[in-house]
């Protein structure tokens, strides 16, 4: 095990998902907010391939960070010793004292608000952040506030999950690639093109959704796989509703007694398939 690595299962993956939808919702206003600050496409032609992600994932701050602003600043979701908090802030969290927004006991009304009155001075236009993003059902959509204090350990756990998903991410990952976020999946990947192919292979990790209600692995192509290709990996399982693509839950990982090796094989075989 590396150095990096921080082990899971304190609390079951199934508990995790009412925090993990509190947490999307306050994401999607860092979303919203990335949304205003990505120059458009074709601003500029010198740009890669792989232009910079909405949203990622620093394993330093544990938190997620939008897309800089001109200015340099970002909106980020904190997960850190236990608690939520919305930030505003430069060079990836290392302002000395950044304005911070602790979601715990406010509604999502108010954290929409918070980010909002943030960025007006940084961002070139704002009408990105007008319309709130589709989410699962929460009782936050209907004016409930955050009670956060009751999910310390979730949060923390969760924070686990996404930290070592990066980890072991960052080691497969290309020169050229970047890691990404999603806030529809409220996960972390990496989306590997084909040289020379017309497809691409996304690897990462959910935090859970719609089909597990669980963090999982998966490796999915795009386009979809017709048919399932050889895979020889025994803790996995081959996704066909929806989406087509191979899984490895969370409530598997835990038991093994070594947890980074069996979450790093999958990625790792996942990686050599074909688009």
């Amino acid at each position: 095990m590396t150095a990096g690595w921080q082990q899971l299962g304190s609390i079951s993956p199934v508990e995790l998902q009412d925090t993990r939808l509190y947490l999307q919702y306050a994401l999607q206003w860092v979303e919203r907010a990335a949304l205003c600050a990505a120059p458009e496409s074709g601003e500029n032609p010198d740009s890669p391939p792989n232009p910079n992600p909405l949203l990622t994932w620093q394993v330093a701050e544990s938190g997620f960070f939008s897309h800089p602003f001109p200015d340099g600043k970002r909106v980020a979701l904190i997960l850190a010793d236990g608690e939520a908090s919305l930030s505003f802030t430069t060079d990836n969290g290392t302002q000395s004292s950044p304005p911070t927004f602790a979601l715990n006991g406010h509604t999502d009304a108010e954290a929409r608000l918070w980010v909002r009155e943030q960025i007006e001075e940084s961002a070139p236009d704002t009408t990105e952040y007008n319309d709130p993003s589709e989410l699962p059902q929460h009782p936050l959509a209907e004016g409930a506030r955050y009670k956060l204090s009751e999910h310390r350990e979730n949060i923390g756990e969760i924070a686990r999950w996404l930290s070592n998903a990066h980890l072991l991410l960052s080691k497969i990952k290309g020169e050229d690639e970047r890691l990404c976020c999603s806030l529809e999946h409220f996960s972390i990947y990496l989306c590997q093109t084909r040289a020379g192919a017309k497809s691409s292979l996304d690897l990462g990790l959910s935090l859970g959704d719609l089909h597990y209600p669980q963090p999982y692995f998966y490796a999915k192509s795009n386009p979809p796989w017709q048919k399932e290709p050889s895979f020889n990996n025994e803790l996995s399982t081959f996704h066909k509703r929806d989406f087509t693509g191979f899984v490895l839950l969370s409530e598997k990982i835990v038991h093994q007694q070594e947890q980074e090796t069996a979450s790093y094989e999958f990625l790792q075989e996942a990686s050599k398939l074909s688009g």
